[in-house]
């Protein structure tokens, strides 16, 4: 089989119930993440977030519900996902400051750090 590329990538949760150990996480969600959005999903520690994400690489089983993903599995095709502290958004922030700063020297101010430059640790 071929692999398409840039296949777009969506995912749905279908009342889906996520439970880790003992403990409920999520309790019948809808959700669906459409080709093209981005999303950024806050809470306080414990409140479900690394565990969503997870689940969403299925690397955790859903109790009841469904989650379907739109990669191809039997390709190895997973989404990049990251996980970001405040801490790390407070460095980015600082980074980028800097690489304006730069930019802005050398003449090169249309040029911008993609997020995949920022996920592979690139510099600009």
């Amino acid at each position: 089989m071929s692999r398409t590329p840039n296949k777009p990538l969506t995912i749905t949760f279908e009342k889906a119930t996520l439970r880790v150990g003992g403990r409920w996480v999520l309790s019948g969600i809808d959700w669906r993440i459409a080709p093209g959005q981005h999303w950024v999903i806050q809470g306080p520690n414990g409140a479900g977030k690394t565990t969503l994400a997870r689940a969403i690489l299925g690397e955790v089983a859903v109790v009841e519900g469904t989650i379907r993903r739109s990669w191809d599995e039997d390709h190895g095709d997973r989404p990049v996902m990251a996980m970001v502290s405040p801490e790390q958004v407070h460095r980015l922030h600082q980074r980028e400051r800097l690489l304006l700063e730069m930019r802005h020297f050398s003449g090169r101010v249309n040029e911008t750090t993609t997020a995949r430059q920022v996920l592979a640790g690139e510099r600009t």
